[in-house]
């Protein structure tokens, strides 16, 4: 795992739009428009997931909130702030091949269309408590694009 391919830190919340409105008042940080996605998360077994997130605007590494929903890894049972600590990596079967993936084993997986997983988490009980989001880093130049002129995607 190499520490220069983090960039965001995930933080749960309750409300995304007072998240928004706090973190922007106390941090004096702005953010993206909440945007929402339909995907499907294996976890193991696949279930529509809806995640709806927030980018802040800037330079990495960006704080992502993310509205806690359902009962599964985006649930508020697992209480409100730090998620995850967002890296790219190279795709999932790179990475779960990898002596990264050995020690760290792929948990949870997100799949933006068909076929192999966009974005993977971490368990936490690996980690001392934090759990780690792979991005598949092929997703890269579309979000730095995207956030250059305030929008999650390019």
């Amino acid at each position: 795992m190499n520490y220069a391919n983090h960039f965001h830190v995930g933080i749960l919340v309750a409300d995304i739009t007072a998240a928004v409105d706090r973190f922007s008042d106390v941090l004096g940080v702005r953010f993206t428009e909440p945007a929402e996605q339909i995907t499907t998360l294996h976890d193991p077994d696949p279930i529509e997931c809806r995640v709806r997130a927030s980018y802040s605007l800037g330079e990495p590494p960006y704080l992502e909130l993310v509205e806690a929903q359902g009962d599964g890894v985006l649930s508020l049972r697992h209480g409100e702030g730090l998620h995850h600590l967002g890296y790219w990596a190279p795709d999932f079967e790179t990475y779960r091949d990898s002596d990264a993936g050995v020690k760290l084993p792929a948990g949870p997986r997100f799949c933006l269309a068909a076929g192999a997983p966009t974005m993977w988490l971490t368990d936490p009980r690996n980690l001392h408590g934090v759990r780690l989001e792979l991005v598949n880093s092929a997703l890269r130049d579309g979000l730095e694009a995207g956030l250059a002129v305030g929008r999650m995607s390019g």
